[in-house]
């Protein structure tokens, strides 16, 4: 799903992409974003944290329990968020103030995500609770049989797919 986060034609249930700049609400509550395009650093990861944490119900009311506990990055960002969740001291700074984000996130980084400067972050219950899991073409098994020289082959085909309901809980920085 993070590889589609910003592609419009597979939507969440409000009809947008999963990381989109307009979220709009069923219940008449304010429009809101998940969508960013800074490039990750200590600076634009504390901004994502609170743009999570300020994200509201469909009634424009606070969502309990909002905190971004992880962070998903490509492999080649894997060296810098590291940096960011492991550092005592702050990072990219000669200042030796203690690091907020140490420890906060569940560092995940990824070699199949497509792009190499997009980057998420997000709460990974809201997630395990979003995401939905379709079996467009339940499995169907074939086989075939030949009696004069006992060979036989075996198939299996289905057709799933694994996307988001709903966005609330993750935000996606598309970074051009």
């Amino acid at each position: 799903p993070f590889n589609n986060a910003f592609n419009t034609s597979i939507t969440t249930l409000d009809g947008l992409q999963w990381c989109s700049g307009a979220h709009t609400s069923t219940n008449g509550g304010t429009n809101q974003s998940n969508r960013g395009t800074t490039a990750f650093g200590p600076v634009s990861a504390e901004a994502t944290r609170i743009n999570i944490v300020n994200q509201l119900s469909n009634t424009d009311n606070r969502l309990s329990d909002n905190e971004p506990d992880a962070l998903l990055v490509p492999e080649s960002l894997r060296e810098a968020a590291w940096e960011y969740v492991s550092s005592t001291g702050k990072v990219d700074t000669a200042n030796n103030n203690k690091n907020f984000a140490q420890g906060r996130y569940t560092l995940i980084w990824s070699k199949w995500l497509d792009d190499t400067n997009n980057w998420f972050m997000f709460n990974k219950r809201m997630l395990k609770e979003a995401l939905w899991w379709g079996d467009i073409v339940k499995q169907e098994f074939n086989n075939a049989k030949d009696f004069d020289d006992y060979a036989a082959k075996y198939s299996v085909y289905m057709f799933y797919n694994y996307i988001p309901r709903e966005w609330r809980g993750v935000f996606g920085q598309e970074v051009s």
